[in-house]
């Protein structure tokens, strides 16, 4: 019997579908996959606030519209989350200042910097990278990148805010543009999507230093991207109408469903390395 099992493990391994399944699997538990997203999930939820305070505090200093997370993004976003975010905000836009605006950069700045560390090194564990760049040089990259994803993310916050606005002033010298403002509701969200792919295909070729074709990093970052659209959907029709968090944990569900909601985006990003690992291994 052993041996028949054996036999028929042999022959499912010389299916590529099988074996990069297999390699995904081992990943996830060899690699500890549940623990890294758990201390990555921590550092994000501390960076969560102070980066919603720094975008609060920018957006208002540019004169743009509050900060608020849209309506539409009920079906993406648990609606408790929504409502913890857009209270904070209100919080936050009554106390404009410059010294908030200073202070909340700074903290900005160094706790998404941990995150990203974080998120760097369960990149390289996925990868099978055990020997590092040198601490300077990786802080560096770390620092860079961080850099790199809030200028990604602020440019996208002010599309989608003023976008309308900035088409409808271009559109007086380029009539061109013209029949993009009525469908700016409709292209914002792919514009948002294709940002947050560039910002995972940088993170998964940065991260580990690989040299050879970056369409490597292609496959996790739409592996990934995807994952994190299906489940969000699902976890906030979950939390909606079937799960009542509030009931457990009172004035905490929303806090609850937030934390829970990071930690699946940790284990999205950290899956989306192990998927690009397992491709390359399972075509070896």
């Amino acid at each position: 019997m052993r041996e028949r099992l054996e036999g028929l493990h042999r022959r499912l391994c010389r299916h590529r579908a099988w074996r990069f399944g297999e390699l995904l699997a081992r990943g996830y538990l060899d690699h500890d996959v549940g623990k890294s997203a758990a201390a990555l999930a921590y550092y994000l939820l501390f960076s969560f606030f102070p980066l919603l305070i720094f975008l609060s505090t920018l957006v208002g200093f540019l004169e743009l519209p509050p900060l608020r997370l849209d309506t539409a993004l009920q079906n993406l976003i648990p609606r408790e989350v929504i409502e913890l975010v857009n209270v904070y905000l209100q919080h936050v836009t009554e106390l404009r200042s410059g010294n908030l605006l200073a202070m909340s950069l700074i903290i900005t700045l160094w706790l998404p910097m941990r995150a990203v560390d974080s998120l760097m090194k369960a990149v390289n564990v996925s990868y099978g990278i055990k020997s590092p760049r040198p601490t300077l040089r990786h802080q560096l990259v770390v620092g860079l990148y961080t850099l790199f994803l809030m200028a990604v993310m602020m440019l996208t916050l002010v599309l989608m805010l003023a976008g309308r606005g900035v088409l409808t002033f271009l559109s007086r010298y380029l009539p061109v543009i013209q029949p993009f403002i009525g469908l700016w509701n409709a292209l914002r969200f792919p514009i948002m999507g294709t940002a947050f792919f560039l910002a995972l295909g940088v993170l998964y070729w940065v991260a580990p230093g690989i040299t050879g074709p970056r369409r490597r990093v292609f496959p996790g970052a739409v592996a990934a991207l995807c994952s994190w659209l299906v489940f969000s959907l699902g976890f906030s029709f979950y939390v909606e109408n079937i799960a009542n968090y509030s009931v457990l944990y009172g004035a905490l569900g929303g806090m609850v469903v937030l934390l829970l909601w990071l930690y699946a985006t940790a284990t999205v990003l950290i899956m989306g390395a192990e998927v690009n690992r397992a491709l390359v291994q399972s075509a070896a």
